[in-house]
C-alpha cells in the first residue's frame, strides 16, 4: 500500500520530460506554413493583445541540425509581461494572416474583420488567437493554450519593447535590410517558444520557421546585424546563422 503511495507521489512530482525540438513533428505543428512574405499582408485582420509574449523582433537564430518540414531555427528572443509592457504600446500586436495554425488562423480571421477592429482598446483580447496565447489553467506549468500546450509562451510583436542593451550578437535595433535578389529569413510570429536560455544568452528560445526566396522576391531583414547578409551567415559551407525579417 506504501509503495503504491509512494509512486503514486513520485509521478506527480516527476519533472515533466525536456522539450525536444528535434523528435517534434513540426508539419503538424506549423500547418499554416508557409506564411506571407509580402508585409503588405499582414496588415488586414491585425489584433492586439494584452498577455505576456515572447518578442523576436531582431531576432538572430542558429540553423537546427536536424531536417524538417518546415526547416526550424532556435532564435534568441525575450519574454515580455504586462508589467514591462512600454508606455507607447502597451499591448502585443498580431495579423491574422500570418498565423502558424490553420484552424486558429481561420477563426481568427472571422472575427478581426469584416468592419470588426480587433486592435482598438475597446477590443483587446477580442481575437481568438489572444486567447490562445494565455496559459492553460489545465497545465501545471501554465503553457500556453495554442499548439495544444506543448511551449511556455508564443511569439508576437511590439516593436517598442525591444531591450536597449543587447549586444550585436543578440540582435539590435536599426533599418530594415531590404533583399531584392532572394535569400533566408526567420518569420518568428506565431512560433512557439520555451523558457530556456537562448544560444546568444537571451531569456527565450523560439523555434521559428526557415524561409529559403528565389531570387526576384522582395524581403526585409529586421536590422543590419553585423554578419548577417540576405544570405545568412555560413559556416564551413553550411548555413549556421539567420536574421528574423518578413
Amino acid at each position: 500500500m506504501l509503495a503504491s503511495i509512494f509512486l503514486a507521489v513520485a509521478l506527480i512530482v516527476a519533472p515533466t520530460s525536456a522539450f525536444q525540438p528535434s523528435k517534434q513533428k513540426w508539419s503538424e505543428i506549423y500547418d499554416a506554413y508557409p506564411q506571407p512574405i509580402s508585409a503588405t499582408q499582414y496588415v488586414p485582420y491585425s489584433f492586439s493583445c494584452l498577455s505576456a509574449f515572447a518578442l523576436c523582433a531582431y531576432a538572430n537564430c542558429t540553423v537546427t541540425s536536424f531536417d524538417s518540414y518546415p526547416p526550424i531555427a532556435e532564435c534568441g528572443c525575450v519574454t515580455v509581461r504586462p508589467r514591462q509592457f512600454p508606455a507607447k504600446a502597451p499591448y502585443n500586436l498580431g495579423a491574422s494572416i500570418g498565423l502558424l495554425d490553420k484552424k486558429l488562423k481561420k477563426a481568427t480571421k472571422a472575427v478581426c474583420g469584416k468592419g470588426f477592429d480587433c486592435t482598438r482598446d475597446s477590443h483587446y483580447n477580442t481575437a481568438p488567437a489572444c486567447e490562445q496565447m494565455m496559459p492553460s489553467l489545465s497545465s501545471p506549468a501554465g503553457k500556453a493554450k495554442m499548439y495544444s500546450g506543448k511551449f511556455d509562451i508564443i511569439s508576437t510583436f511590439n516593436d517598442f519593447a525591444w531591450p536597449e542593451n543587447t549586444t550585436a550578437n543578440q540582435g539590435q535595433k536599426g533599418s530594415p535590410q531590404i533583399c531584392s535578389n532572394g535569400g533566408v529569413f526567420v518569420n518568428c510570429f506565431s512560433a512557439g517558444c520555451m523558457y530556456k536560455k537562448a544560444w546568444n544568452g537571451l531569456d527565450t528560445t523560439c523555434y521559428c520557421p526557415i524561409y529559403y526566396v528565389e531570387a526576384g522576391t522582395n524581403f526585409s531583414l529586421s536590422g543590419h546585424t553585423e554578419g548577417y547578409s540576405c544570405l545568412g551567415q555560413s559556416v564551413d559551407g553550411k548555413l549556421k546563422y539567420v536574421q528574423n525579417g518578413l
